[in-house]
């Protein structure tokens, strides 16, 4: 009985050694299969590196920007082919060289994008994203391509795929190639986690050796953590503030002069201005996720009857579905596309036109706004060197704006004496949850909303948006009172007022379950209200298509005295000179980006791009007019060039001729 229990044990154990022997020799013969996606990988980095070489050219040549750059290069571009390898590797496991021949294809076609974009970037200062690459293939007739660039471009397809069929054979008979593999592996992690976390502490500092970096790649999207870099960025030392302190205008302006050719350069041309006769006072107030239809006697009657002596733009979009989006195009007047070009480069650029004209002007500034303007880089790109108010007593929005309006209020009496201001008013009641007090419950029936998801695709949107309405009409209140001290302290008849909001907010408009904003670039999550009261001029309704770009082009050149031809600052326009009736426009969200051309948008995600109409997403968008995209094209890369490049034309219209010139009002 023992003996046979012995011997039973004996074979469980021989049984146990050569199930271990085969999954040892299973694991090898995999590990070896891998090897030969990640070796070929490695055979192809340098002519990577090559390709992305060139659109880093006139970096500077520090320690610091040379280690980051190999590591964001390394790690960012070539982890995903290592991955994208192993992948192939495992689901060909069984067939080595159809593996190995789909990766050689893969990679063929991947440093051919490589090659394009770097060649799109020399010319356009833009990157070819999702947008541009599906229109390049289907229509690039209408971008005005040659046929000569065409055969160039097949040609170096075919040369890289020629290439790759050389790699792998080359792989293929590699002895050491699993060595290779596993060194090249590592580093290849190894320079992803260290570009990351020199990222994330130079981001929060403005080190422009690092941010500077971000602009030149296509596709990169480096890591941010403000929580991490305030709580670790001191154990980096080698990352610091490497550009002018606010208000050192001749650093600032040799920081400029030093800026290489191709970087982002803003404004294009020196600001030339006089000085205004009498300086006015700016009141701008923002009603957190306003929708254009709320704009109206019955939501914001104080607004309304502000609006009757105002301009008010009636086709009016912001530069986004969010609230960095918004405000960055409002303040910047420039596509939110550059607004990663103006954050990796905030410490030279010190703060927008508009902010400098009144900076100089000698303004006075009073922020309010619990908006997180410093985690989001509002405070160190559009307000350096201003406080900002952000704690307001209560415990919910609607308490916050109360005390937000006694805050401002205290601060206009303070300047009653004449000097001139600048007060910013960032109201939240009419953010999700919509906050408001018994008083303004107006409108019925309403759900009064706590916490969590709205809605679904069947619900019925009315009484969300009653709850909503609720909270504007509170604001609205709020707003009124601001008015009323405006109008009993004198200040009104020498106070420009600009009401508006970041963006919008949708209720389920198309029936497609989309609630809120970020989500969409519908006009029912970009489109918004603008009411703008300049002193003296009278009262007009635009209905031509209007953008938060027009904003500081109308103030510098119609209130503030600067001379310039706005495109040298904006690719926005004067309100108040003659406006084409249609026009494109760029709105970006937190994450992407989106064309609006006619009633059309084009929407690129981070893996592909979605097109609809831009009032119903459930429909599909028609192909974009390829005149209108040539003239993109230029306008994207407007504010990338050498020092002193002369401004140029502003931004397209989609119309052309004697209609575009006439003014679009009534």
């Amino acid at each position: 009985m023992v003996g046979r229990a012995a011997s039973d044990v004996n074979r469980d154990a021989r049984g146990t050694v050569s199930g271990m022997n085969t999954l040892f020799r299973l694991g090898r013969a995999l590990g070896d299969r891998l090897s030969l996606q990640a070796a070929l990988v490695a055979l192809n980095a340098p002519l990577a590196v090559l390709l992305l070489a060139r659109n880093l050219r006139g970096l500077p040549r520090e320690p610091l920007t040379v280690v980051y750059t190999a590591g964001a290069v390394l790690g960012w571009y070539l982890a995903p082919a290592l991955l994208v390898g192993a992948v192939i590797g495992l689901l060909l496991a069984r067939w080595r060289r159809t593996a190995l021949a789909v990766t050689a294809a893969l990679l063929a076609v991947y440093l051919f994008y490589l090659l394009i974009d770097g060649f799109v970037f020399a010319v356009y200062k833009f990157h070819v994203d999702f947008f541009w690459l599906g229109f390049l293939l289907h229509d690039f007739s209408g971008l005005g391509i040659p046929p000569s660039m065409v055969l160039l471009a097949a040609g170096a397809l075919a040369a890289l795929a020629g290439l790759e069929v050389l790699l792998a054979r080359w792989t293929l008979r590699l002895r050491r190639r699993g060595r290779l593999a596993g060194w090249f592996t590592a580093l290849v992690v190894a320079a992803l986690a260290v570009s990351q976390v020199l990222h994330v502490a130079a981001y929060e500092v403005e080190d422009t050796r690092i941010t500077g970096v971000t602009a030149r790649l296509p596709f990169y999207v480096p890591l941010r953590s403000h929580h991490h870099a305030v709580r670790y960025g001191h154990l980096l030392p080698m990352v610091h503030h490497t550009a002018p302190a606010h208000g050192d205008s001749a650093a600032a302006a040799l920081a400029a002069a030093e800026t290489p050719a191709g970087s982002f350069r803003y404004p294009l041309a020196p600001i030339r201005r006089d000085s205004p006769a009498r300086r006015p006072n700016i009141v701008w107030i923002l009603l957190e996720s306003w929708r254009a239809d709320t704009m109206n006697r019955e939501v914001t009657p104080r607004i309304a009857g502000l609006a009757d002596s105002a301009t008010v733009c009636l086709n009016h979009f912001s530069t986004g579905n969010s609230t960095v989006a918004g405000l960055f195009g409002m303040f910047y007047g420039l596509y939110p596309t550059y607004w990663e070009a103006v954050k990796s480069d905030a410490a030279r650029i010190d703060n927008p036109v508009l902010i400098d004209v009144l900076r100089e002007e000698g303004y006075d500034f009073g922020l309010f706004a619990r908006s997180h303007f410093k985690r989001h880089k509002i405070q160190d790109t559009v307000f350096r060197g201003y406080p900002v108010v952000e704690k307001f007593r209560g415990r919910s929005a609607d308490q916050w704006d109360r005390d937000l309006t006694d805050r401002m209020l205290a601060f206009i009496d303070d300047h009653a004496d004449g000097r001139p201001f600048f007060a910013l008013g960032f109201y939240k009641a009419s953010h999700f949850n919509y906050n408001y007090d018994a008083a303004h419950a107006k409108f019925r029936p309403a759900r009064k909303l706590s916490s969590g998801l709205v809605g679904g695709r069947r619900e019925n949107p009315e009484i969300y948006l009653n709850d909503y309405r609720n909270s504007v009409f509170f604001d609205d209140d709020q707003v009124g009172r601001i008015l009323d001290r405006l109008q009993e302290r004198g200040l009104l008849r020498n106070t420009i007022v600009v009401i508006t909001t970041d963006h919008a907010e949708e209720f389920n408009d198309d029936g497609a379950d989309y609630w809120g904003h970020g989500s969409n670039f519908t006009r029912w999550q970009t489109q918004v209200p603008l009411v703008l009261y300049c002193p003296g001029r009278p009262p007009q309704r635009i209905t031509a298509r209007t953008s938060h770009l027009d904003l500081p082009p109308t103030l510098l050149r119609a209130c503030l005295g600067v001379r310039n031809d706005p495109a040298d600052y904006s690719d926005g326009r004067n309100l108040f000179e003659p406006l084409p009736p249609s026009r494109p426009l760029v709105v970006a969200s937190y994450f992407n980006h989106a064309f609006i051309v006619g009633d059309d948008v084009y929407a690129v995600l981070p893996l592909g791009m979605k097109s609809y109409r831009l009032d119903d997403i459930t429909r599909p968008a028609a192909p974009p007019d390829p005149r209108v995209l040539r003239r993109l094209m230029a306008d994207l890369g407007r504010f990338y060039g050498a020092a002193g490049a002369p401004s140029v034309s502003p931004p397209a219209a989609e119309t052309t001729g004697p209609a575009a010139a006439a003014p679009a009002t009534h």
